[in-house]
């Protein structure tokens, strides 16, 4: 674990530094930018935001991400990429943790939002509000006419 570190332009120095510790001497298929962390806490937020309806509801979710994308099957080495994780707090996304992730030809650019409980109760409830679902009585007529 590293030091928790706000994703803000002010502590670009520190996230590129954390970065540059974890990646060694990789640069491909890396995260090495602050603009790249940046990125993912830009997408980050609006998918919690969407899922939760509000920038204060979203307090509390996190996100892992892998860095690197496919490449050609015949490739057969491994390589090495960066896993990170965010977290939405009050202030904003925080920088959690990073670490090495080891890539194959399937490859990295894995996303996985992980939300709290009243956060998925929120997301289910805004879902659910978004639709209706016929009677049961309708779709067992319509059932008997195709018949």
């Amino acid at each position: 674990m590293i030091k928790a570190t706000r994703i803000a332009d002010k502590n670009r120095a520190a996230i590129f530094h954390i970065l540059a510790t974890v990646n060694g001497r990789a640069t491909s298929h890396t995260f090495t930018t602050y603009h790249e962390i940046e990125q993912i806490a830009a997408a980050a937020e609006k998918q919690v935001v969407d899922l939760v309806g509000s920038q204060k509801a979203a307090v509390g979710a996190r996100l892992q991400a892998t860095s690197g994308g496919k490449v050609a099957n015949a490739y057969k080495y491994a390589r090495s990429g960066t896993s990170v994780t965010i977290e939405r707090r009050s202030t904003g996304w925080f920088l959690i943790d990073a670490s090495e992730a080891t890539l194959y030809a399937d490859g990295g650019g894995a996303r996985r939002l992980t939300l709290t409980a009243e956060q998925d109760k929120r997301a289910v409830e805004l879902f659910r509000a978004g639709y209706s679902v016929a009677p049961a009585v309708v779709i067992e007529a319509v059932c008997e006419i195709a018949a």
